[in-house]
């Protein structure tokens, strides 16, 4: 366990790994190091799954090795890893499909609100106006559809691909983000609570990590049907839905933690049912299977009396619970969410001079890394030179926890040049949060029109949305940096290209980067 304890900069940690040792449990730090080394030739880049004669591998140190037994060179393994990863969006379009299933509804009901309607419609150039169920359902498809892939073979052409081919994904959640304001308004900035102390011993704790906003919509419909059932059952405080490692700018969910500090929560005693959206990635599964917790993959079309059934069987859960739990971290972070900002905005503060430079700290919680260390640290060195920076998701409730949030509270939840230029950072270094994952889309566009030097950081790289991002960002001319080694190695073409746009450095590093950036007159 001494090993482990060095791996977070969690301050409750020790008592959940003492725990998991006196009960025997392995925790996901414990699987990472007994695996070492993992597969070399994964790391660079140098495996091939593309067909059932393989799987093939290139050896780096074996000139004589230059193809795989289709002919695939090492660039071409390299190249098509990353395109494999970068445009995995049929999550993203089996929730366009539900959500634009129900705007129609709304559409045809006459229920939308007729502005924010007409605002999207022009926005997305929807064929026939606001109105046409049609022309929605043509710019689903466009959306959708997979790109194209372009034959040009050299490097610079497929790094062009992989940068439309991400930012193709986060025009994607954009109008993903956009069919769920016309269903639900447009958000305002709200408050949430994050912390371990969000489990309740009183309630049916529900941990919903990566799910889709249709379910959370759901889930909170559930909740509010099934109350008296759970109270019936003893439990007085009926369904409590918490968030891992994400924001809701639609539903007053807390967020019990980030994605880093799953197992914490589960160790706790006190989550009954956790939700893992299809395709996501959660660190949580192993432990899950030595406790009490109901544990559910959840596709984006589960049917809410599939949902019900998992509410029953969290239910049972709760009431066989012993006592109230571990939960040695009371204490929660009260944190906004859903700031609005600006071009224009962020114009004015380059102008008043008051305002160095724009970071986006962005990514998920990667277990090669000490969790959370790197993204602290960055925020208050950048903080102190008057670096405004922006979080959303996983990496904002990373922040959050740790006090790192701003709590100004802006008139009408748009701030003001005023308020930004006034704050003393280096006194009180803060984050403005955008939201959840889904705010990830509008940040690149509001990185599109920036005039102050803007700089994406990526600390923890975890998952393919994040290198999404990543590139997304990239392709608007942000320098982009990440913590977490991108497996591109193997084809010195590829890795020269991408380092080109994406740059790697240690982690203890990065804080240094990010700050040499913003201060290099060149």
């Amino acid at each position: 366990m001494r090993k482990v304890r060095r791996k977070t900069t969690e301050p409750s940690a020790r008592t959940y790994l003492l725990q998991a040792q006196k009960e025997g449990l392995e925790l996901s730090w414990n699987h990472w190091e007994t695996m070492l080394p993992q597969d070399g030739f994964g790391l660079l880049g140098l495996t091939c799954q593309e067909c059932l004669q393989g799987p093939c591998r290139i050896n780096p140190f074996r000139p004589e090795e230059t193809a795989a037994i289709c002919g695939y060179t090492r660039d071409d393994l390299v190249f098509n890893g990353l395109l494999r990863r970068v445009s995995q969006t049929s999550q993203l379009a089996e929730i366009a499909q539900l959500l634009l299933e129900n705007c129609l509804q709304y559409i045809s009901g006459g229920k939308a609100d007729g502005k924010i309607l007409q605002d999207k419609a022009d926005y997305w150039q929807v064929e026939g106006g606001a109105q046409s169920l049609t022309g929605w359902m043509s710019k689903a498809w466009e959306l959708t559809a997979p790109l194209a892939e372009p034959g040009q073979k050299s490097g610079k052409d497929r790094l062009e691909i992989l940068l439309n081919t991400a930012a193709h994904s986060l025009t994607l959640l954009k109008f993903n983000s956009d069919l769920l304001e016309i269903l639900q308004g447009t958000p305002g900035l709200g408050k949430r609570r994050i912390g371990l102390g969000n489990l309740a011993g009183n309630s049916v704790n529900i941990c919903l990590d990566g799910v889709s906003p249709v379910l959370w919509s759901m889930a909170t419909e559930l909740a509010g049907e099934m109350e008296q059932e759970a109270v019936s059952a003893g439990l007085s405080d009926g369904y409590n839905l918490l968030l891992v490692g994400d924001f809701s700018l639609y539903q007053d969910f807390n967020i019990v933690c980030n994605q880093g500090a799953v197992e914490f929560a589960l160790l706790s005693g006190l989550v009954d049912l956790f939700l893992v959206g299809w395709g996501s990635i959660s660190r949580g599964r192993n432990l899950a299977g030595s406790l009490q917790t109901v544990w559910a993959e959840c596709p984006a079309r589960l049917s809410k009396e599939e949902l019900r059934e998992l509410f029953r069987q969290a239910a049972k859960t709760a009431r066989q619970r012993k006592n109230k739990g571990l939960v040695t971290d009371n204490y929660g972070q009260i944190v906004n969410i859903g700031y609005s900002f600006t071009s224009g905005l962020l114009q004015a503060a380059a102008d008043e001079g008051t305002v160095k430079g724009l970071c986006i700290i962005a990514g998920g919680s990667n277990i090669k890394v000490t969790a959370d260390e790197m993204a602290v640290k960055l925020l208050k060195t950048l903080a102190a030179q008057n670096i405004l920076c922006l979080s959303y998701g996983n990496a904002a409730v990373t922040l959050g926890h740790y006090g790192c949030l701003a709590s100004a509270e802006p008139k009408g939840g748009s701030l003001e040049l005023s308020e930004i230029i006034s704050l003393d950072y280096a006194a009180n270094p803060v984050a403005y949060c955008l939201g959840g994952e889904t705010a990830a889309a509008t940040t690149v566009e509001l990185v599109k029109d920036s005039a102050l030097k803007v700089l994406a950081v990526f600390p923890e790289m975890t998952s393919n949305a994040d290198l999404q991002a990543a590139l997304a960002f990239a392709q608007t001319g942000a320098k982009v940096l990440t913590g977490v080694k991108v497996p591109v190695d193997g084809s010195e073409l590829i890795c020269c290209e991408l380092g080109q746009v994406l740059e790697y450095y240690a982690p203890e590093e990065i804080a240094e980067k990010a700050l040499q950036y913003f201060t290099d007159e060149s």
